[in-house]
């Protein structure tokens, strides 16, 4: 199975033209258990992969920027996390990278929730030391979309969340900053981003003050994607789907292994093989002469040995013919 596998991604791969792409997104999925990934690159106009690397350092995505630097001079964005070696190469090999740069806006907003939940765990552990239970079992509810809650923890939730709580101030932080990805116009989406960031670092809130350095620092992406409407949707989509492959699998011990088959389902390969095409030979005019002579014995003595000597000295057209002439008149 791996070697078909294999001579078909080999084949796709030497019959794929590399064309200019225009967006393209950078993520990383697991190969095994530990700290083992692969790094996925995909063209978002066509959904597909376009370069496996093992790990997800600087070299790897390196190799991806060498190889396709003939096709890039008209990418428009790239959708990464905020991880340093995705940016770091796209920096190095990308002109004005920083206008293309796009951060994903469910990377950041995770961020946001692993603020409020620190937040949650120090105010929690403060409040249980006085004999205070009010944040007990409330971990998921700070970290739901505040627009997702259904009709019956609503009423129960907002009159948690209106307590004088150092978690509910964070989760207000939170749930402005999801509000914001919404904004069309560039002036008022950079002022509203610039007023959070001042209540962020004025809110005595540690995580949420790291988060808020921390975010200035790739202000620039976040509103590359504002502006540009990009995320990295289709790589965690495409991410799942991969997972789903590996878990068929049962998992795989050879890396190359994996990569072969990440190609082999979303790398839009050709990977059929080339059919063998046989000439036929042109009958000659002594073999015509033959056909018309024992067409003519076939239909009134149904000589059949004498069809056979005739037939087997011919072409493999006129044998073919033989055949399928004899098949009717036997029928």
């Amino acid at each position: 199975m791996d070697g078909i596998q294999s001579r078909a991604v080999s084949r796709g791969l030497a019959r794929k033209k590399k064309e200019p792409v225009q967006d393209i997104g950078v993520d990383e999925t697991s190969s095994k258990k530990g700290h083992n990934y692969l790094t996925i690159v995909h063209d978002k106009a066509t959904g597909n992969v376009i370069h496996v690397g093992i790990g997800r350092n600087t070299e790897t995505i390196d190799n991806f920027y060498e190889a396709w630097q003939d096709h890039l001079w008209a990418l428009q964005s790239v959708s990464m996390d905020l991880w340093p070696a995705f940016i770091g190469s796209a920096k190095k090999w990308l002109k004005d990278a920083d206008s293309k740069i796009c951060f994903d806006r469910f990377h950041v907003a995770g961020f946001f929730g692993k603020a409020v939940d620190q937040v949650r765990k120090r105010e929690h552990h403060d409040l249980k030391a006085d004999g205070n239970d009010l944040l007990k079992g409330t971990k998921y509810d700070w970290l739901r979309n505040g627009n997702n809650l259904d009709g019956r923890s609503r009423r129960w939730f907002i009159k948690l969340s209106r307590e004088n709580l150092k978690t509910s101030r964070a989760w207000t932080i939170k749930e402005t900053a999801s509000m914001i990805w919404k904004y069309k116009s560039k002036t008022w989406a950079e002022k509203a981003w610039r007023n959070l960031f001042g209540w962020m670092c004025r809110s005595r809130l540690s995580p949420m003050v790291n988060l808020a350095k921390s975010l200035k620092k790739h202000f620039y992406g976040i509103m590359n994607s504002i502006m540009l409407g990009i995320d990295n949707g289709m790589a965690e989509s495409i991410n799942s789907k991969i997972q789903k492959v590996k878990k068929m699998a049962c998992g795989f011990r050879n890396i190359e292994r994996f990569q072969n088959a990440i190609m082999f389902h979303f790398g839009g390969l050709d990977l059929y093989p080339a059919l063998p095409t046989q000439k036929l030979e042109a009958p000659s005019f002594l073999t015509l002469i033959l056909l018309s002579y024992y067409r003519y014995d076939l239909l009134f003595n149904f000589n059949t040995s004498a069809i056979n000597t005739c037939f087997s000295k011919s072409s493999l057209f006129t044998r073919s013919l033989r055949k399928s002439k004899v098949r009717e008149f036997s029928d």
